[in-house]
């Protein structure tokens, strides 16, 4: 028991090892009925957001482009499982993945008195927020390893709802002759839209105790939304990505 305790505290890599060396060990009892996963973890997605705003002005066409962060932030996640028979089981889980970033602009503005001679300016946004609401669905495979230790399988249907700050204007001072211009911030609103996508992963757990372990989880959490830009084109978000996390488990 000493030796497991060492191991959980070392982490969740050394909490791995210690399972593989339990997959050898005689089979064990059915999992418990019911299991819950209290987690918090990283997100590392690697696509971000890049769009492209055209505008008129001064009876001319310019445009800016806009490229926001990666979606990489701190998630939490909260897991239930209820198993139907023998290994099958199925549950539900609820995650929350939320940043705030910058996005980097650079805009070409029509010159007032002549057409083809555009200004660029570049600069930063303020803090633009993104959050990602995951509920997902899914079927699940448990595999004991040991009466203390089980590895689950899972994947299913996940639904995601995407709240992001996206740039409308970028704003500018010039003065007379207007020959170049200063980029002085940008104007940002809210979209909000859901998709329907899907989750995979696996989970291991080692229980100290009749009820209560610890564990971690890998899975894929991915979905493809359409924002609305804000001269009415579209900008397609990868939402999700790899999520890695670690935290608490009981069973019953």
């Amino acid at each position: 028991m000493e030796s497991a305790r060492s191991a959980i505290g070392k982490g969740l890599s050394a909490t791995l090892g210690a399972l593989l060396m339990l997959a050898h060990a005689p089979a064990a009892a059915q999992p418990s009925r019911i299991s819950i996963a209290i987690n918090g973890g990283q997100q590392m997605q690697s696509v971000g957001i890049t769009d492209n705003v055209v505008f008129t002005e001064f009876a001319e066409q310019g445009d800016f482009d806009s490229s926001y962060p990666d979606a990489n932030g701190p998630l939490f996640d909260v897991t239930g499982r209820v198993r139907l028979v023998g290994n099958l089981a199925v549950g539900t889980g609820v995650s929350m993945a939320s940043q705030r970033g910058n996005a980097h602009l650079t805009a070409r503005l029509p010159y007032p008195f002549r057409f083809s001679r555009h200004r660029v300016v570049e600069g930063r946004s303020a803090a633009l927020q993104r959050q990602e609401l995951t509920v997902n669905v899914h079927a699940a495979w448990i595999v004991p390893l040991a009466a203390s230790a089980d590895v689950t399988l899972f994947g299913g249907p996940t639904f995601v709802s995407l709240k992001q700050d996206l740039v409308d204007r970028v704003e500018y001072d010039h003065a007379y002759p207007y020959l170049v211009a200063s980029y002085t911030g940008a104007a940002h609103s809210l979209r909000s839209e859901s998709a329907v996508g899907f989750v995979a992963g696996a989970d291991v757990a080692y229980y100290f105790s009749r009820v209560a372990g610890v564990g971690g989880t890998v899975q894929l959490n991915r979905a493809w939304i359409a924002l609305s830009s804000a001269d009415g084109g579209i900008v397609e978000v990868d939402t999700g990505g790899l999520q890695a996390t670690a935290g608490l488990r009981i069973r019953f």
